[in-house]
């Protein structure tokens, strides 16, 4: 019931996220950015269709997804602050 919320506040975020325009500092990450979170928005949206019928490891692999294109999303900003 957490994840299906969770999951949901998550396709809520994505679309803001795909209409956002990275400042000028990153502005030469605009189109990886774009890739990610368009990947982030499938794989919230397979986390979605997963926990409607969820077997255990279907889940588990959803959530990984998520995760991992998180991680991404969150790359472009870790590596710009750092470079």
């Amino acid at each position: 019931e957490r994840i299906q919320g969770a999951a949901t506040d998550m396709a809520a975020a994505v679309p803001p996220l795909q209409a956002a325009e990275l400042p000028e500092r990153l502005a030469d990450h605009q189109a990886h950015f774009e890739m990610v979170v368009t990947d982030l928005g499938e794989a919230v949206g397979a986390l979605i269709a997963t926990l409607s019928d969820p077997a255990r490891a279907d889940v588990e692999a959803a959530i990984e997804a998520v995760h991992a294109a998180y991680e991404e999303v969150e790359g472009i900003f870790d590596a710009s602050s750092h470079g």
